[in-house]
């Protein structure tokens, strides 16, 4: 457990260094493509709540398992 803690926290470190720079990166890809980050948005919004819900499309999903060739 040491170890992974040892591991993992000059990444964390790392990682919350960078928050800071996330809005300015989402507003220059707001500014760049808006109507594609909107859509990014909302379809990143409904996967979580897709799997938060463990909602899945049986008949895709059924489609993917099955193992037949025509």
């Amino acid at each position: 457990m040491r170890e992974a803690l040892r591991v993992l926290t000059p990444k964390l470190q790392s990682t919350l260094a960078q928050l800071p720079y996330v809005p300015r990166a989402l507003a220059l890809v707001m500014a760049a493509a808006p109507s594609w980050t909107i859509a990014w948005g909302v379809l990143l919004v409904l996967q979580g709540m897709l799997r938060q819900s463990r909602w899945e499309a049986t008949p895709i999903a059924s489609l993917t398992r099955c193992s037949w060739s025509p």
